[in-house]
């Protein structure tokens, strides 16, 4: 094995390690499931898995089943659903290591592995959560996999090329296999759906990178089919829970109880009111009585009683509302407070939720230094940034992420069937030659080939998506998580062409 090798996997098992240990630390924490009394997501997960367990399922609000069955195999493996969605958790998190090293060596070169191994097993907010029976780890290991696959969609073929008169060639594309990729995104696509529901809109977002990527390779056609093929696959797979649905209660849906209104509504109210203010609503809101008794209570709360009576009208609401009378309320509450809910969700929304990832405790978090929690912001901002570099160079660049040829091989790359270029010398000059970066080909800067595009793309999507989604119905830094690793893959690209770069300066000084 090479030395690189043996850092990816050293990078992998420190991943599990990390797992185990975020477990135990977290077991007797009161907000989390393992302690006594404790309530919320992680309970209603538990729960829901010992009725799949039983052959049942009643559902509650808005939970899919994905995650449910996972703990309910991680209990008939480990005897304990809390122990075994750990481990379990842990080893998928092992292995994600592996793959993102993987995937960043094939975009960006096989500097960029240990980097990016490195920037995804040793993230503490990855293994606060893979410890833990939430559904964001497994979105962020289905988000990984997902992207992994529309790259390798746009890679195909992956064919040496012939020389034909003088000139290389490659050969005619055959789509059999680039058909069977989109097929196996679309499957992708609905897993991230039964995990949790509002993914099923990054159906549409990748049919169209799918669309964009595709047209420039092989024509519209051929690009609108494979589109096609993604969404048709994740329409089937989905169709067996919205008709046992549809049978179940009369009409078709994903959900028990729709929670889409609330999101909503809930998401008009960051921030609007001071922590004082908050903090009396939200025991008012959680206390035992009727929702008239609240309202009443409310209108006595704040500096604004007309905004408190108002948010307690909506939190202590029907849950479900019809969609005109949400966005009517919506839009009241918005223009209640137009300055100040442009500046939270414009401004302040899409800094917090990326850079909220706290990976303490409930019962810690009070004592944890601020200097500690705005180092903890910092190092997350900085990754992200560095990954948005490399995604920004990737699509701005010219230059196309040629591997080093390796001896005896010849070389592989993606270029479109039937592509010329050029003589032997030519072909020589192109795999020994450099970026418009000024780095070697294969280098962590190298831009220009559909699959660099396809994958930089993929990964702004993503980025994009789930911030206008938390945004809109809420702003919670948890739900951010799922990036977490394809922003390793890109920050860990940048990182190693960062540090070539100053390898590379460091060589011409010294001589």
């Amino acid at each position: 094995m090479t030395r690189r090798s043996w850092l990816v996997g050293a990078f992998a098992v420190l991943a599990f390690a990390q797992t185990l240990a975020y477990y135990v630390y977290l077991r007797d924490d009161p907000g989390n499931y393992n302690g006594a009394g404790a309530q919320g997501d992680q309970v209603a997960y538990v729960d829901l898995a010992q009725q799949l367990l039983h052959g049942t399922w009643q559902g509650a609000v808005h939970y899919m089943p994905g995650l449910p069955a996972v703990i309910a195999l991680s209990q008939v493996l480990l005897g304990d659903p809390r122990l075994g969605l750990a481990v379990v958790q842990g080893l998928i998190y092992a292995l994600l290591v592996v793959f993102a090293a993987r995937l960043a060596a094939m975009a960006f070169g096989d500097t960029s592995s240990v980097w990016a191994a490195g920037a995804v097993g040793l993230n503490p907010a990855l293994g606060y959560y893979a410890a833990q029976a939430l559904t964001e780890f497994l979105t962020a290991a289905g988000l990984l996999a997902l992207v992994g696959a529309v790259f390798a969609w746009s890679r195909r073929p992956r064919v040496y090329p012939v020389e034909r008169s003088g000139a290389w060639v490659y050969p005619v594309e055959r789509s059999g296999a680039r058909v069977g990729l989109a097929a196996l995104a679309g499957l992708l696509l609905a897993a991230l759906a039964y995990l949790r529901a509002e993914y099923l809109g990054l159906a549409v977002v990748f049919a169209l990178i799918v669309l964009l990527v595709g047209a420039r390779r092989s024509g519209a056609s051929g690009a609108l089919a494979h589109g096609l093929v993604l969404l048709g696959v994740t329409a089937l797979v989905m169709a067996p829970w919205v008709v046992r649905y549809a049978v179940a209660t009369g009409r078709p849906a994903l959900y028990n109880e729709s929670p889409f209104s609330n999101l909503v509504l809930m998401g008009t109210w960051f921030r609007v009111f001071d922590e004082q203010t908050f903090a009396e609503l939200q025991q008012i809101e959680t206390a035992p009585g009727s929702r008239a008794e609240a309202i009443q209570r409310a209108a006595a709360v704040g500096p604004r009683p007309e905004l408190s009576q108002r948010y307690m009208e909506q939190a202590r609401g029907p849950y479900e509302r019809p969609l005109d009378e949400t966005f009517g309320l919506a839009l009241g509450n918005i223009q209640l407070n137009l300055r100040q809910y442009l500046v939270n969700h414009v401004v302040l929304a899409p800094v917090l939720i990326w850079a909220g990832h706290t990976p303490v405790r409930q019962a810690d978090a009070p004592h944890l230094p601020a200097s500690g929690r705005y180092a903890i912001w910092a190092a997350e901002l900085g990754l992200l940034g560095l990954a948005l570099w490399q995604a920004v160079l990737v699509l701005g660049g010219s230059a196309r992420p040629l591997a080093p040829l390796a001896r005896g091989r010849r070389p592989r790359m993606d270029y479109p069937e039937g592509t010329q270029v050029g003589g032997p010398e030519r072909l020589e000059g192109l795999v020994g030659g450099r970026s418009n970066h000024g780095e070697p080909g294969g280098s962590s800067a190298a831009c220009g080939s559909e699959g660099t595009a396809a994958l930089a793309l993929s990964f702004l999507a993503v980025v994009v998506f789930l911030t206008v989604v938390h945004v809109v119905i809420g702003v919670d830094e948890r739900f951010t998580t799922p990036a977490l690793p394809l922003i390793g893959v890109f920050a860990g690209a940048r990182l190693a062409g960062l540090a070539r770069g100053r390898q590379s300066v460091a060589v011409r000084y010294a001589q």
